[in-house]
């Protein structure tokens, strides 16, 4: 789920290149509903991946009903703010976790791995995947988690703020190299980890 003003660019610039890409992907928009300020664009868009299940019987409408449970109280980000390198990994959909946190930040180096049959998802994010300036993204390729953190650590960093968001696995991976290398660097540099896991 993204903040339609996150992607007005894409709104501008007209349809999505690829509408049967889309289609599958589950691209839905909100962005027609009427704004309480009429300057701006407002809603949500929802990107679902169809699987079996319940969302392999969703279909394009004109008008879809969805119940969103969240945001939740007493649950701060401001820790996350707090550091001098701010390091956001994802994968798949869950970039869509990520992309609040490099909009607010100026320190903010985005990773982020699609499988090549979902690139379409990269494709429709173009817009707001621009306006980060430090970017890693791969389209049909793992990230080297190791590899990466290592690089990051050894930039001079006091601080830094690792964010995860994706499937479980590459979550679990992130957290095992987190942890290895703060135990490396104890008392050279700090590092924070941030895990929003999902799976079925």
């Amino acid at each position: 789920m993204i903040s339609t003003s996150m992607l007005n660019k894409r709104m501008n610039a007209g349809q999505i290149e690829n509408e049967n890409h889309a289609t599958e992907m589950g691209f839905l928009d909100t962005s027609d509903i009427p704004s309480k300020n009429s300057l701006t664009k407002s809603g949500l868009t929802l990107f679902v991946r169809k699987s079996t299940g319940t969302t392999g019987l969703l279909k394009p409408h004109d008008k879809f009903l969805a119940l969103l449970e969240g945001p939740y109280r007493n649950n701060s980000n401001r820790a996350t703010f707090q550091s001098d390198r701010l390091l956001l990994i994802g994968g798949g959909m869950g970039i869509t976790g990520l992309l609040p946190f490099a909009s607010c930040r100026e320190n903010a180096k985005l990773f982020y791995s699609v499988k090549a049959e979902d690139s379409c998802l990269a494709e429709s994010l173009e817009p707001a995947l621009s306006e980060i300036d430090e970017k890693d993204i791969r389209v049909g390729q793992r990230l080297n988690l190791g590899l990466l953190l290592q690089e990051e650590t050894e930039a001079g960093w006091a601080k830094i703020t690792v964010v995860v968001c994706g499937p479980a696995g590459m979550c679990d991976d992130t957290r095992a190299i987190v942890s290895r290398i703060g135990k490396e660097l104890a008392g050279k540099c700090s590092l924070e980890l941030e895990v929003d896991s999902f799976s079925w």
